[in-house]
């Protein structure tokens, strides 16, 4: 008999719309830049990598677009900014002679990890159980439970394949019971 090929996750965890707006109120309080980075993160439903990896370069407010040279699938990909992630970015505060929206520490290099803040910010809000990643499931979550299909999440959040979509976007129990009715 053979095992399975995977393990199953059965660790699924996304944000409420409280949760969500409490996040985003405790984050607008602060100028750091791993503040930044999370809202691009919820805002976008990019993967922690590609929001600390991002370059000014690669942002296109006119074309609404943040350009993944090289994504987890060994393609470029392209980043749909809504109005709020545009503003978002636009805030930023710039540092001169970096080509990295989130600078890090050390020189030349991008901000590599935004955990030692995330951990003590998630835990003052009551949500210790929340990881970084779970940032993405709630943006896709947040995208089927307001009408939009599989196939725009699967496109926003840059998956090729849609049962990798269907892992991150989980359906609320209001949509459900609405579709019963």
């Amino acid at each position: 008999m053979y095992g399975r090929l995977f393990l199953q996750n059965p660790y699924e965890r996304y944000l409420t719309g409280d949760e969500a707006q409490r996040l985003m109120r405790a984050l607008e309080k602060s100028d750091r830049l791993e503040v930044f980075a999370l809202r691009l993160l919820l805002l976008t439903g990019a993967r922690k990598s590609e929001v600390l990896k991002a370059r000014w370069e690669h942002v296109r407010p006119n074309q609404r677009l943040l350009t993944v040279p090289l994504s987890k699938s060994g393609k470029p990909r392209y980043i749909p900014l809504s109005d709020e992630a545009i503003m978002l970015i636009r805030a930023i505060p710039r540092q001169p002679g970096t080509p990295w929206l989130f600078p890090g520490h050390a020189p030349g290099k991008p901000l590599s990890d935004v955990y030692v803040f995330w951990n003590k910010l998630r835990r003052g809000l009551g949500l210790a159980d929340v990881r970084i990643h779970d940032l993405r499931h709630t943006f896709a979550s947040f995208l089927v439970n307001a009408g939009h299909s599989l196939y725009e999440v699967q496109k926003l959040l840059g998956h090729s394949d849609p049962r990798t979509t269907m892992r991150y976007a989980h359906l609320g129990q209001a949509s459900l019971v609405a579709a019963a009715e």
